[in-house]
């Protein structure tokens, strides 16, 4: 009826954007052949999923899908919080609509969005059939970008083991850095992924790494509370808990700061540990913060001050007060941090 009237069929605003944006997101296949019967423009950009083929491909509606490519969908336009539509579709495990889209041509190593490509967003998500597909059609396993820095780091933060041995099999580098978590293995210990942990050393990776900040993996499990991670890390690779961070802190010392009694006290009872290393007794960590410190990982609530960088991890890298009275700095040591703190919900920096 409002077609009849003469509504404009490509009008701008609102959260989709655009009628065929919104139309598409909910699966409407009518209305969406009527828009495009009626001249709506397939490949505009806008609204909250970039385009109406990946608001299509995000609610897994694969006959809108089929139609918007009959009408010439763009299979590579960039936007949206995935990128691209082949992302879009990976991290929600469509394997039909995956094929369908490297069928009409969709880029299998395009870049952008939240998880870099695709084949990091498959991973992720534990999406196994969508990893094979992908690598069986030249994905590149060790392609960088997005927030986990790898595909296999992505898979092994989430514990999908299947998806691990997947990408090892195909060359995935082990010790590559990157990403969230500096690489696979801390990714693994932080989250607890005992198995995945396991599977990783017995690939190559060495239990002895430290990174930029000489946090090693049993520091990366304390620091995430995961009792079970601390126990193999220790008892099985004789991961040595005395080892300290570049600030003097302890796998004893990050769990106590962080409220995690209990691999305190596992730490305690497995290895006599009472000292938590070279600095004073930390102030258990408040973790009702909005954001986390880049280098102890604690929550930073939103009325403390903190250290931002502008440029590390695309603006997103701040770091609490107690690690930059410490010395902690970003990777880059040419960048200025601004010290900021929240008001009024807004986040200002302060100048003194």
């Amino acid at each position: 009826m409002l077609l009849d009237n003469g509504a404009n069929v490509n009008a701008q605003g609102e959260e989709y954007g655009n009628a065929l944006q919104a139309a598409s997101a909910e699966g409407h296949e009518q209305v969406v052949k009527m828009l495009l019967d009626n001249g709506a423009k397939v490949n505009v950009q806008g609204g909250v999923y970039g385009n109406a083929l990946q608001a299509a491909l995000q609610g897994g509606h694969e006959q809108v899908v089929k139609m918007l490519l009959d009408k010439g969908a763009d299979v590579n336009a960039q936007g949206g919080e995935y990128g691209n539509a082949l992302q879009a579709a990976s991290a929600g495990g469509h394997e039909q609509v995956v094929k369908m889209l490297l069928d009409k041509g969709a880029n299998v190593n395009a870049q952008g969005g939240e998880y870099g490509n695709a084949l990091q967003a498959a991973s992720a998500k534990g999406q196994e059939q969508v990893v094979k597909t992908l690598l069986d059609n030249g994905a590149d396993v060790n392609a960088q970008g997005g927030f986990y820095g790898n595909a296999l780091q992505a898979a092994s933060y989430g514990g999908h083991e299947q998806v691990v041995k997947m990408l090892l099999d195909k060359g995935a580098d082990v010790k590559a850095q990157g990403g969230a978590y500096g690489n696979a293995l801390q990714a693994a210990a932080y989250k607890g992924k005992c198995e995945v942990l396991k599977l990783l050393i017995s690939n190559g990776g060495t239990t002895q790494f430290q990174d930029p900040y000489d946090r090693n993996l049993l520091w990366w499990a304390a620091a995430g509370g995961q009792t079970s991670a601390v126990q193999v890390l220790v008892s099985w690779y004789d991961c040595d808990p005395r080892i300290t961070d570049k600030f003097g802190r302890t796998p004893f010392w990050i769990a106590t700061k962080k409220g995690h009694s209990a691999v305190s006290e596992l730490l305690s009872e497995m290895c006599g540990l009472t000292s938590l290393g070279q600095v004073p007794s930390p102030n258990c960590g408040d973790n009702s913060g909005s954001i986390e410190c880049d280098v102890c990982t604690s929550r930073i609530s939103g009325t403390d001050v903190h250290y931002h960088c502008r440029y590390c991890s695309n603006g997103d890298w701040d770091v609490c007060e107690d690690c930059r009275i410490r010395g902690a700095f970003c990777v880059d040591k040419a960048h200025i941090l601004v010290k900021r703190t929240k008001r009024d919900q807004k986040w200002v920096e302060l100048t003194c």
